[in-house]
């Protein structure tokens, strides 16, 4: 009942306010801030439904309920993989460009060696993650393996892509006016 409700509300509107403070913040265009009268952001939240309504209409295209959800799930473990492969590289580049800065943990085996040893396994098990999300199941009965790469790879290709080209053409106008933030405060 309410509590799976709630629940429902925050997979809905969790990714969307992650975004919106990411728009606030200058990385995404303004044209995403826009809000309705209980603070919610359309915009967003249109994009979002759109993706999932997309999404959901490869369960009418696949063959096979189980077939869409497999490549729905592996499509989106395999996109979290590929943010721990960023997140090891960034830890690695941060113990060369801050390497003074204090933190709450200390990777064991020195500052450098051990990062790159701990990091490095974690980008090296990472990949043959995604090396392998690349075969179907053997139980699953999937009718082309082609078709199953291929979309698993675009949709890949396009997730990671789309943060890429929207960091590199943001624009210094895109910072939100510091009166619209204590506006929407209000």
């Amino acid at each position: 009942g309410i509590g799976a409700m709630g629940q429902v509300s925050t997979w809905i509107l969790g990714p969307v306010k992650g975004l919106l403070a990411t728009a606030e913040s200058g990385d995404l265009p303004p044209s995403l801030l826009k809000m309705n009268k209980n603070g919610i952001p359309t915009t967003l939240l249109i994009i979002q439904a759109s993706l999932v309504t997309l999404f959901g209409l490869l369960f009418a295209v696949i063959p096979g309920v189980n077939a869409a959800f497999i490549m729905l799930l592996n499509t989106l473990i395999m996109l979290y993989v590929i943010m721990y492969i960023l997140m090891f590289a960034a830890a690695i580049k941060l113990r060369y460009t801050e390497p003074d800065v204090p933190r709450a943990y200390k990777v064991p085996g020195g500052a450098r060696a051990g990062m790159w040893i701990i990091a490095g396994i974690g980008i090296l098990t990472s990949l043959f993650v995604l090396f392998i999300g690349f075969f179907p199941p053997s139980q699953l009965e999937i009718s082309s393996v082609v078709v199953y790469r291929a979309f698993i790879g675009i949709s890949l290709v396009v997730m990671v892509a789309i943060p890429f080209i929207l960091y590199a053409f943001r624009k210094p106008s895109w910072k939100a006016k510091p009166e619209a933030k204590q506006a929407k405060a209000a």
